[in-house]
C-alpha cells in the first residue's frame, strides 16, 4: 500500500531521487525490527519531538503557528 501522509510522499520522493523503490524502505523497516535495541532507542529518541506530520501538514496548508514552525526547525537542525 502506498502511503496517504506528506511524510510518506516525501519519503517516495527521496528513494525514487535515489533510485530506490519502496520495497527498499520496506526492508529496511524489517532490518530494524530485528534489531534489538532500535525500538527503544528511537522511542527515547521520538518523545523530545512534535508531531512533524501533523505540523507539515500545516505548514503546507498555511495554517501553521510561528511556535509549530519554529519547532520544525528545532527539530530538522537537532535530530535529523
Amino acid at each position: 500500500m502506498l502511503p496517504t501522509s506528506i511524510i510518506g510522499d516525501l519519503l517516495l520522493s527521496h528513494l525514487r531521487r535515489q533510485g530506490l523503490t519502496a520495497g527498499h524502505s520496506l526492508d529496511a523497516v524489517q532490518d530494524l525490527i530485528k534489531h534489538e535495541t532500535f525500538g527503544e532507542a528511537f522511542t527515547d529518541l521520538a518523545k523530545g519531538m512534535p508531531d512533524l506530520e501533523r505540523i507539515v501538514s500545516r505548514i503546507h496548508a498555511n495554517n501553521c503557528k510561528v511556535k509549530d514552525f519554529v519547532k520544525v526547525l528545532s527539530v530538522s537542525r537537532s535530530h535529523l
